[in-house]
C-alpha cells in the first residue's frame, strides 16, 4: 500500500511514512496537514484508534475490500474512507480536495514550482479537438502529465483517441525529438510477444536472427502500449524490472542492455478486475499508473460533435444541415469519436450536394 501510495501522490505532494502502528500517536501530533492512514494496522483496535484519529481530523483511511475494518466504521464515516485499490486519479482528486480544504494547511506540503491545474498550457494539444469541460480537463490533464517523466496509463472505450492522445504527449514532453514507438499488444501473438518488445540474437530459436525490439527502438523516447492489459502474464515481471531498472535481455541472449524510455500504455480493458482475478499484475499496475488518464466516451461530450465535424470537413466545400446535426447528436455513439469521423467520411463521399442531410448519414 506504501508503494501505492508513493506513485500515486509523490509527483503532487511530499510524502512521509510512519508504518508502525505503535508510531500513529506520533504522526497525529507531528505532521499537521493530511494523514492517510491503513487501517489493516489496527489489528483489532479499531475503537480506540479509530476515535483518536477521528478527533484529530484531516485524515483517510485507506480500507482494502479484505480487511477485517468494521464496515460499521465505514458507513458511518464513508466521507473519508477509500476504498484499496482504487483508481490512482480518485486517490489524488480526494488527496488535493482535502488538502486544500483546512485554512491551516502548511504550503510546505505542497512541493514547489507545481503550475496551478486552472494556468496549465495546453495550446500544444489543440488537436485533441473539443471545447466542452470533460475535454478541456482531458487536455489539462495531458499537458500536466507531458512535462514529467512519470508512466502515464490512459483509460478509455475503444475509439475514444487514446493512440492519438498519447501521441501528443510524446509531441508536448522533453522526449519530442525522440523516438515514438507504438505497439499493439492485442496483435501480437503470445508467443511473440517476447521477441517483439526485447529483439532476438542468432540461435535464440529456429531461424532467429539478430533483431533490435521495440524497447531499443524506443531508446530516449517514449514506448506506446496499446491494450496492455493483453500482455501475456509471463511478461510482465519483465516489464515490471524494465520500469525498476531500465534493464532488459534480447531473447537468446544472457548480455543485459540498458534502456531510457518513457512508458505510455493505454487499454479500454477494467485492469483492476484483472487483478482480482489474478490476470495482471498488482505491482505492475502500479508502475504503468504513475498517471492515469481516462478519456470519456463521446456521449458524454456530445456538444464536441459540431467542432469535430468542422474540423474533419475543414478543406471541403460542404456543411452540415441542422437536421444532419440534430441526427449526430441524438445518436449514443458506441464506436465514439472513431465511429463519428467514419460517419463523416461517408456521408462526404456519398453526399448529393453542398449540404449534408440526414439521409446522408448511416450509423
Amino acid at each position: 500500500m506504501i508503494d501505492w501510495c508513493r506513485h500515486a501522490l509523490e509527483s503532487v505532494f511530499s510524502i512521509k511514512v510512519i508504518d508502525s502502528l505503535q508510531s500513529y500517536s506520533y504522526a497525529l501530533t507531528a505532521f499537521q496537514n493530511l494523514i492517510l492512514v491503513d487501517t489493516a494496522l489496527f489489528n483489532g483496535q479499531t475503537e480506540k484508534i479509530f476515535s483518536d484519529i477521528a478527533r484529530r481530523g484531516h485524515v483517510l483511511f485507506l480500507v482494502k475490500s479484505d480487511d477485517t475494518f468494521p464496515l460499521s466504521y465505514v458507513e458511518r464515516h464513508y466521507k473519508t474512507c477509500i476504498p484499496f485499490p482504487c483508481d490512482l486519479d480518485l486517490l489524488r482528486d480526494v488527496v488535493e480536495r482535502y488538502a486544500r480544504a483546512p485554512s491551516d494547511v502548511d504550503p510546505i506540503f505542497k512541493k514547489p514550482g507545481r503550475t496551478p491545474f486552472g494556468e496549465v498550457d495546453i495550446s500544444g494539444f489543440e488537436k485533441f479537438i473539443g471545447s466542452s469541460k470533460i475535454i478541456i480537463d482531458v487536455k489539462r490533464h495531458l499537458a500536466e502529465a507531458a512535462q514529467r517523466e512519470i508512466s502515464v496509463l490512459l483509460l478509455g472505450e475503444s475509439g475514444t483517441g487514446k493512440t492519438f492522445a498519447a501521441k501528443l504527449l510524446h509531441d508536448n514532453s522533453p522526449r519530442k525529438g525522440k523516438a515514438f514507438v507504438s505497439v499493439e499488444m492485442s496483435s501480437i501473438a503470445e508467443g511473440l510477444a517476447e521477441s517483439e518488445l526485447f529483439g532476438t540474437v542468432p540461435g535464440a530459436y529456429t531461424g532467429a536472427v539478430k533483431r533490435s525490439g521495440r524497447l531499443a527502438k524506443a531508446d530516449g523516447g517514449t514506448l506506446f502500449l496499446d491494450e496492455i492489459g493483453d500482455i501475456p502474464l509471463f511478461l510482465q515481471a519483465k516489464m515490471l524490472r524494465i520500469l525498476e531498472t531500465g534493464n532488459y535481455c534480447s531473447v537468446g541472449s544472457d548480455i543485459e542492455r540498458h534502456v531510457d524510455v518513457r512508458l505510455v500504455c493505454a487499454t479500454n480493458a477494467d485492469l483492476q478486475q484483472m487483478m482480482h482475478k489474478g490476470k495482471f499484475r498488482i505491482d505492475l499496475y502500479y508502475r504503468i499508473a504513475g498517471c492515469t488518464i481516462t478519456l470519456p466516451p463521446l456521449r458524454r461530450h456530445l456538444e464536441d460533435i459540431d467542432e469535430i465535424a468542422a474540423s474533419f470537413f475543414t478543406g471541403h466545400d460542404i456543411a452540415l444541415s441542422e437536421t444532419a446535426r440534430k441526427k449526430l447528436m441524438s445518436y449514443d455513439w458506441p464506436g465514439n469519436v472513431r465511429q463519428l469521423v467514419n460517419c463523416l467520411q461517408r456521408a462526404l463521399l456519398f453526399a448529393k450536394s453542398e449540404t449534408i442531410y440526414p439521409d446522408d448519414i448511416n450509423f
